[in-house]
């Protein structure tokens, strides 16, 4: 029933009546209530609240980052309206203002938040991935070369700080990253020399075991 002849003229019902068609035609029942499209605010903090545990501590505190600072413009606009014009023209703006990495890492942030949103609601094609042309990267090349060994070697072994050179060898030695290696404890370490790293990147779900090599262990031992 779409209504009576004394509340629905009968141009309106005809309207109404072949919106309905559309709708059964994509297999939609349409006497079922839709939920409310959610913010791209209320989205965010859905994800932090269910998948923030499942996130490094940096990793969790750099998406806020960019939700409470370049997305700000979009936090109360519900997900199914941010368009693919208002994103390109956001992420030139934002390009200009902060830089070509700044903008795309905003881009894929808010990617993951609607596409999230996508998992519980009806919405059209993410406007990021079609409306959005990211800005070119460069590869960053910080790797130490073969060439180039001899000299950090010697660098790292005229650090006046104790901490300073003993993590610049762990991280030498063991190829972890520069967080893993300045957060790592005595405690993360058990007596056969293996090493517990509890919360890399991705978080405590990563964690993971890492035997130290002697040279290694003998130089910790030392310097405590």
């Amino acid at each position: 029933v779409i209504g009576r002849t004394d509340e629905v003229s009968l141009k309106s019902a005809r309207e109404r009546a072949k919106e309905l068609r559309l709708t059964l035609r994509r297999g939609e029942d349409p006497r079922v209530p839709k939920n409310a499209i959610p913010s791209l605010s209320e989205v965010a903090d859905s994800y932090f609240a269910t998948r923030g545990q499942e996130l490094s501590p940096r990793t969790l505190a750099w998406y806020q980052q960019k939700v409470e600072g370049p997305l700000s413009s979009l936090k109360k606009i519900p997900v199914d309206r941010i368009d693919r014009a208002t994103v390109r023209a956001l992420h030139e703006k934002i390009t200009r203002k902060t830089g070509a990495y700044g903008a795309n890492g905003a881009m894929r942030v808010l990617k993951l938040l609607i596409n999230d949103a996508a998992r519980t609601h009806d919405l059209p094609p993410n406007p990021v991935t079609r409306g959005v042309r990211m800005n070119q990267e460069k590869a960053r090349d910080w790797a130490v070369g073969p060439d180039e060994m001899p000299l950090l070697w010697r660098q790292s072994d005229g650090l006046d700080d104790r901490v300073r050179r003993c993590c610049w060898l762990v991280m030498l030695l063991t190829g972890l990253r520069s967080g893993d290696a300045r957060s790592m404890k005595w405690e993360h370490l058990d007596q056969d020399g293996v090493l517990t790293v509890p919360s890399p990147k991705g978080g405590e779900a990563k964690a993971f075991k890492l035997p130290l090599p002697r040279f290694l262990g003998s130089g910790l031992t030392t310097s405590k």
